[in-house]
């Protein structure tokens, strides 16, 4: 329009766009919503964003982006994002009625209100928890394995009980999560079935091991070890 000889006021330009998105989008998205729905586990999660001019709200309080996605199940991937102003326990309540799978999240109490699902922990979200209850000086030594990453990594064997004696617990515990996401990169574009298959045979054995060690874990209680020992 520009190019034209017409100046067009953003205010304009900003309804156009506001009415497109309801008169065309939104049935699209309450679609894919509807199919998102049926699907047998859905990845939520949530982050912090800032809406300027917002009714009722001052322009530097915090609001909050949802966010939704279908697993690797071999169908269409379905990504929808939701906007609320807080961070309730209401909205993926709201969001995922009639939904009756898993859902995978980081541990938010909030997803205790989501009905009739099963909750599932991120491997990502827990394996975090001890590599912050490392000592600084231990934690720059060590790097957190990326599945996604095109970096050619070497396997990571689980160390032996004579190895653990000469390792503080937070160390053993990023061990276990890093031998699982070497594992899981191994497995990437594998279709679901094989994947599942590969996970029984090489993933399991690891899971065994791991909580066999958690459960006669002690840590002290307010430590930060204490959060993801109890996990379980």
């Amino acid at each position: 329009m520009a190019q034209l000889g017409l100046e067009l006021p953003r205010e304009t330009m900003a309804n156009w766009y506001i009415k497109c998105a309801m008169e065309y989008f939104q049935p699209v998205y309450d679609q894919m919503h509807r199919l998102l729905l049926q699907r047998d586990i859905i990845h939520a999660d949530e982050t912090t964003c800032q809406v300027l001019h917002e009714k009722g709200k001052a322009a530097e309080s915090i609001s909050y982006m949802w966010m939704y996605l279908s697993g690797s199940d071999g169908l269409a991937p379905i990504v929808l994002y939701e906007y609320q102003a807080g961070r309730s326990g209401v909205f993926p309540k709201a969001f995922l009625e009639g939904f009756s799978g898993i859902v995978q999240c980081d541990g938010y109490s909030g997803y205790n209100q989501v009905e009739d699902v099963v909750l599932a922990v991120c491997s990502a979200h827990c394996r975090r928890k001890f590599y912050e209850a490392l000592p600084a000086e231990r934690r720059k030594k060590l790097k957190l394995l990326d599945i996604n990453s095109e970096t050619d990594v070497k396997d990571i064997p689980l160390p032996d009980p004579e190895q653990m004696e000469n390792m503080i617990p937070a160390e053993i515990g990023l061990v276990f999560f890093n031998k699982l996401f070497f594992i899981e990169k191994g497995l990437k574009g594998m279709g679901p079935e094989k994947r599942q298959e590969k996970r029984l045979e090489k993933e399991a054995p690891v899971w065994e091991k791991f909580w066999s060690w958690i459960e006669a874990l002690k840590p002290l209680g307010g430590s930060k070890l204490e959060k993801p020992s109890i996990i379980q």
